[in-house]
């Protein structure tokens, strides 16, 4: 035999590390529980960026509402914006729309609906600049590949 011990003993020990495991497991299952919850509190996700706001349930329906209409109307504008100029992201085109905003909170999605339907004409001359800029690098960008002499009667023929 080896220095282990008997195949009883190591039986008997099997089944007291089980008990063992069975009586703490009640225990184990509130501790991961708890430790859950707390990474779900809402003040918590808050507090760690992964949420906005904390919305109270009588005015969720209100809030979600909103919030959604700005996010479909902003992402309509940036495709607009994404169409205009190809080479522009997706940040990039939230970043121009913030930048564009004169008045009011961006983080507001009533400033930003307001925003977006009240000048809905600015923004469309805007759109239209970008589209403008954005061909005006792509007509360079094709340019810069040509010699001089055949830029030259491209830019000749153009006029």
């Amino acid at each position: 035999m080896s220095g282990l011990g008997s195949e009883p003993e190591a039986a008997e020990i099997r089944k007291q590390i089980a008990a063992r495991e069975t009586s703490l497991m009640p225990l184990y299952t509130q501790i991961s529980h708890e430790f859950a919850d707390l990474h779900d509190r809402p003040g918590r996700m808050k507090a760690k960026g992964v949420i906005r706001d904390v919305v109270g349930w009588s005015g969720a329906r209100e809030y979600f509402a909103m919030r959604v209409r700005r996010r479909l109307a902003q992402d309509a504008l940036v495709k607009e914006l994404r169409a205009a100029d190809g080479e522009l992201s997706h940040a990039e085109g939230i970043a121009l729309l913030k930048g564009w905003m004169a008045s009011g909170e961006w983080e507001s999605d009533k400033d930003a609906m307001a925003f977006f339907s009240d000048d809905a004409a600015a923004i469309s001359v805007k759109i239209a600049a970008v589209r403008a800029e954005g061909v005006k690098k792509a007509v360079g960008a094709l340019l810069s590949g040509l010699p001089a002499d055949e830029k030259a009667s491209v830019l000749a023929s153009l006029d």
